[in-house]
């Protein structure tokens, strides 16, 4: 998921930073606010060269107010997080094998560095990145590189007692908590990719018209039996109730309330691709990404149910792709003989 926030910064204090959500499939979500030129303070030419460059850039390229970049992660792996997983399970009295939390759902297959590559090659007039997690450091992570800070959980969540969570949605209700984060921002799950330089343009118009990213159709995936499906229909029933009925149409981990001026962007501009654990499949869909690089790109995996041999060849052909698009290492890439620049 990515994702994008408006609010005037004269209500900074009464009301959370809104953030604009691009989900998994990908769409433009709003939490508060509303984005206008007017709204924005006037800013010294110096804040162009604010950015993960370190240097000015073009004017149609830089932002007219510092634009952040939020990530959440988490390594699944990590058997501290694993035993945290169990017993929170056990306390709320759910079985550990629950679909929802099956293990590649919080496998890290590394797709945090790629995205951070296709950040720096795409979007470069971000200032900076936060990364939200629940203590964890992925390895190769540069923590002396000034463009990023690690979040931790503790750190944005006022009430401890709601720690740990595993929810993705109780994490991003606290993301404007984090210190020093720019009024607007991004939001990338890490499954989440730049494929095309992007501008501020993509997110939000000069009319203060939010971009929304979403299926063309409603589709199935509000009659699926999935836990994800299910809260989908939930979702849209008590829009229903709130808002009258509506043809709402999906993405993959949100339903968008219309509350706000928005636009939809082109359907050509994002590709979502559920990777399944078949080889032939998944190498066809991954091909397909790489012989037309969109957008926005997101690679959420499916490998609930499959052998750990299938699952080791799909990753790898993933590890292909994104090295074959973003091969060159970031800023944020430990530059030791294990994790050397290429």
């Amino acid at each position: 998921m990515l994702a994008w926030s408006g609010i005037s910064s004269r209500r900074r204090r009464r009301s959370m930073k809104a953030f604009i959500g691009i989900s998994t499939t990908i769409m433009l979500y709003v939490a508060s606010g509303r984005l206008v030129r007017e709204a924005f303070p006037s800013l010294s030419a110096d804040h162009c060269s604010d950015n993960l460059l370190g240097r000015r850039l073009l004017a149609g390229s830089c932002p007219h107010e510092p634009i952040d970049a939020v990530y959440t992660w988490v390594n699944g792996s990590d058997p501290e997080f694993r035993r945290q997983l169990s017993e929170t399970l056990v306390h709320l009295g759910h079985p550990p094998a629950n679909e929802s939390v099956n293990d590649s759902r919080f496998a890290d297959n590394d797709e945090l560095r790629y995205s951070l590559r296709s950040l720096e090659q795409h979007a470069p007039w971000v200032r900076r990145v936060y990364l939200v997690t629940n203590g964890q450091v992925p390895a190769w992570l540069d923590l002396d590189d000034p463009r990023i800070t690690v979040v931790t959980h503790e750190e944005i969540f006022p009430n401890k007692s709601h720690l740990p969570t595993f929810s993705s949605p109780a994490i991003e209700s606290h993301l404007h908590r984090i210190k020093g984060l720019s009024e607007h921002f991004l939001y990338f799950n890490d499954d989440f990719f730049l494929g095309q330089p992007v501008v501020l343009e993509d997110f939000v118009s000069p009319r203060g018209e939010y971009l929304t990213y979403l299926w063309p159709s409603r589709g199935g995936a509000f009659n699926q039996s999935s836990a994800h499906s299910r809260s989908l229909a939930h979702v849209d029933r008590l829009f229903t109730q709130r808002y009258g009925p509506e043809e709402r149409r999906a993405a993959a981990h949100r339903i968008g309330e219309r509350r706000y001026r928005t636009r939809d962007g082109p359907r050509n501009a994002w590709s979502y691709v559920q990777v399944p654990s078949l080889p032939q499949k998944a190498t066809r869909k991954l091909m397909e990404v790489l012989a037309k690089p969109r957008r926005f790109i997101c690679l959420n995996n499916d490998f609930s149910d499959s052998t750990a041999g299938r699952i080791k060849w799909v990753r790898d052909m993933m590890r292909f792709l994104l090295e074959t698009l973003f091969p060159w290492s970031s800023q944020f890439e430990l530059t030791s003989p294990t994790y050397g620049h290429a």
